[in-house]
């Protein structure tokens, strides 16, 4: 909701030229923060495809994300909007050629016993998404969100470049040699500038 004080808070961040971020705070944990430097060295050549899931075991019922007129979205806008932010982070953005998706609701014919009859009344937004994005660098991200996974569920990315593989869940970074052999670098964090968030953030 645009409150009189979010408001302010945009209002004086434009004065003091700052930039005022929502729902990024995946961007800035350690690993995220590491992917994107690993990128940014060219350690895995040219990004190719990027695959970003994000999902829930059962619908987040313990906030409203579930009724659009409260969330504006579902799954996409509640969920996998974090990953999604963190993977367009590390690859730097590359610009959106065209965009397509396939959305529906499942709930309640998936997970229907399980909520309150509130929930099942207010329930009104996609909480399984299909998408595609065709960068103008040649990225291809594809979209995975799903409120009823049945695997438990779990959020990330895993992008495929011309010489590696990066991975934020698990964390893990895949390096092709120039014998051919793959290599895994994934550092341990804990302790490096990475993990105390000394790294400039660009």
């Amino acid at each position: 909701e645009l409150t009189s004080d979010r408001l302010a808070q945009w209002y004086a961040a434009e004065l003091a030229d700052l930039c005022v971020h929502l729902g990024t705070n995946m961007r800035y944990m350690p690993h995220a923060q590491y992917l994107r430097y690993v990128f940014a060295s060219g350690r895995i050549g040219e990004a190719l495809q990027c695959r970003v899931f994000g999902g829930h075991r059962d619908p987040p019922w313990w906030a409203p994300h579930y009724n659009r007129a409260t969330s504006r979205g579902g799954v996409l806008a509640s969920t996998l909007i974090h990953p999604l932010d963190m993977a367009l982070y590390v690859c730097g953005y590359p610009r959106p050629v065209t965009v397509s998706a396939s959305a529906r609701r499942v709930f309640p014919g998936k997970r229907g016993p399980l909520a309150c009859a509130e929930v099942r009344q207010r329930h009104d937004v996609e909480d399984l998404i299909a998408g595609h994005i065709r960068c103008a660098n040649g990225l291809a991200l594809q979209l995975d969100g799903n409120w009823c996974d049945d695997t438990g569920g779990c959020a990330g990315f895993e992008l495929i470049g011309s010489r590696g593989t990066l991975r934020s869940s698990p964390f893990e970074v895949l390096v092709e040699g120039d014998d051919g052999t793959v290599t895994r670098e994934t550092p341990a964090l804990a302790g490096t500038a990475f993990a105390q968030r000394r790294i400039p953030v660009a």
